[in-house]
């Protein structure tokens, strides 16, 4: 099957090559009849290209916009823009929250509507601190505030992760949060449910009552090599934080 499909794209190139050098020749043809012919080849050759490379052009297209548009610290609804532009495209093909390619580490390169998920978050920069994340679904993951405003410090939350959904994540107690500095570690937070962990958050009494916090994997690149990118937002649970949106890069 292969050798035949291999025996039909080649006699294809040809035929599409040859058609296109006999009209190519000007004194054989006008100008508007060369134009015409040349992008009637050149429609054949696209013709014989698999549709995934097309589909890999436009996804890097909009990639490129989207870090471009983040680099520039363009307005988040410039920026959600290209986000809506790129999630059609999703490499996991909404599989996100199964994929292996989602555990590793993540650097938190932008975020949209996060001044509730962590008000460090939305200093200005060289406020603003260095956050990253790390996910092994399962088990627990931790995301991490370091530099910036805190200085030598460290913070780090963890939580429990579970698999809801191909493409969600369900996040649970316990809630521990540690500020690490220098040799020292200390507990700021042993939360042993969603609602003592955002009592500690000054959240009311209703926003302590619902559910536990959903997060959608909306795009997730799956080479599991440093610069992928992953998409995700809060889609359900604490009200304050629905939402949220962050894109993640791979270290």
């Amino acid at each position: 099957k292969k050798r035949q499909k291999m025996v039909e794209f080649t006699r294809r190139l040809v035929v599409a090559v040859l058609s296109f050098s006999r009209v190519a020749s000007p004194l054989a043809l006008s100008r508007r009849s060369f134009g015409a012919a040349a992008a009637s080849s050149l429609s054949t050759l696209g013709g014989l290209l698999p549709s995934s490379m097309g589909a890999r052009g436009a996804e890097e297209d909009e990639r490129s916009a989207l870090l471009a548009a983040i680099a520039a610290k363009e307005r988040n609804d410039d920026v959600e823009g290209h986000i809506a532009k790129l999630l059609p495209l999703d490499p996991s093909k909404g599989t996100g929250a199964t994929s292996a390619s989602l555990d590793g580490e993540w650097r938190l390169i932008w975020s949209a509507r996060t001044s509730k998920f962590s008000p460090l978050l939305s200093l200005p920069e060289p406020l603003r601190p260095d956050s990253t994340q790390v996910l092994r679904k399962g088990d627990r993951g931790a995301n991490t505030l370091s530099s910036g405003v805190l200085g030598p410090a460290t913070l780090t939350l963890s939580s429990g992760i579970e698999v809801k959904d191909r493409t969600t994540l369900e996040i649970f107690p316990p809630f521990k949060l540690d500020l690490l500095l220098r040799d020292s570690t200390f507990r700021l937070v042993d939360a042993a449910s969603d609602a003592a962990f955002r009592q500690t958050q000054a959240r009311t009494a209703e926003e302590q009552r619902a559910p536990r916090n959903l997060y959608a994997q909306l795009y997730l690149e799956t080479t599991g090599k440093k610069g992928d990118l992953r998409i995700s937002k809060v889609v359900a649970g604490d009200p304050v934080i629905v939402g949220a949106t962050f894109i993640h890069q791979r270290l």
